[in-house]
């Protein structure tokens, strides 16, 4: 897992993550849209949504975890691509 590949390393609270911070923690690359970034392995997909949820007018509601539908108290535990569920599109409004 190469750094060049992401644009930053969060700690999923939204504060980057320096290296020091990382030692001895598992890390995953999560693609969202065009971003690679990396997350502590156990972040919940609640604190990802929080980053993202003001260039979304609508609630997110769910993740897809690589085309899987998930919800947001589930943790991250591998590398993955992940899209929002909004109470904007078919499924979310129903959530």
């Amino acid at each position: 897992m190469g750094n060049e590949a992401c644009k930053d390393m969060f700690d999923g609270k939204g504060s980057v993550l320096m290296a020091d911070d990382m030692m001895g923690k598992e890390m995953y690359q999560v693609k969202i849209g065009e971003e690679t970034r990396l997350y502590k392995a156990g972040t919940t997909y609640r604190e990802i949504v929080k980053e993202y949820q003001k260039d979304y007018e609508n609630d997110i509601v769910l993740v897809f975890v690589n085309g899987k539908l998930q919800e947001l108290f589930k943790k991250l535990k591998s590398d993955c691509t992940l899209e929002f569920e909004t109470t904007a599109g078919e499924i979310g409004h129903r959530a």
